[in-house]
């Protein structure tokens, strides 16, 4: 469907360039040119998924690429273990393609990224640390990292996350929020939060990537 509306795209602005004189010869251009661009796209995919150990370890060289001492720090390559800032819960990675999104998940924390959420096929990443951030008072035990950092999604992403995933406890879900480390302010800035009591867990919107925790 997606390649029938490049398609669709494509006439039409041959017809707009062109006339309807030379739509009938730009018409099978058009269609080479966006079989051409799929060929490609998914050519770079396929590279990746691959050999995806330079770019895995590129990745997560920025997974803590700020925190609370301002420093940055790698985390380790395991998927569990302790680390400079915390316990290693887990960590997953993908690579996205633009035209179909992706899922990672990490326990039954799960963020769903859409279709034509991310420009080029991107390498992300997911770390769940089980400390809470010191420069939150009042937060949760639990830290998330995503990779890479400032990334911004043309179209915003869900993050599902369990009471018990996030360190609840006995605590009112509906006094938390989800936040974000704001570099540029220094400060938290809160993120659109929906309490799902029917399955017990939070359903976050998330813009763009960033240091994440669950505060009031």
């Amino acid at each position: 469907m997606e390649i029938g509306l490049l398609n669709f795209r494509m006439e039409k602005l041959f017809r707009q360039q062109f006339g309807g004189s030379m739509f009938k010869m730009n018409r099978h251009f058009a269609k080479v040119v966006v079989l051409a661009l799929v060929i490609a796209l998914f050519w770079g995919c396929a590279n990746d998924a691959m050999n995806p150990v330079s770019t895995e370890r590129a990745a997560k060289n920025q997974i803590v690429e700020q925190h609370s001492t301002g420093t940055r720090q790698d985390m380790p390559a395991e998927k569990r273990g302790n680390s400079p800032i915390g316990w290693v819960i887990g960590t997953t990675h993908a690579l996205i393609a633009p035209l179909l999104g992706g899922t990672l998940q990490i326990g039954s924390s799960r963020l769903q990224i859409p279709p034509f959420a991310v420009l080029l096929p991107t390498f992300v990443t997911f770390t769940i640390i089980d400390n809470a951030p010191p420069d939150m008072p009042g937060a949760l035990s639990r830290q998330y990292f995503f990779t890479p950092h400032g990334l911004n999604f043309l179209t915003p992403s869900t993050l599902y996350v369990s009471f018990q995933d996030a360190g609840l406890g006995n605590r009112n879900p509906y006094k938390y929020r989800f936040y974000y480390f704001n570099q540029d302010e220094n400060r938290w800035d809160p993120q659109p939060t929906t309490v799902d009591m029917a399955n017990q867990r939070y359903i976050v919107t998330m813009a763009h990537f960033s240091r994440y925790a669950f505060g009031r």
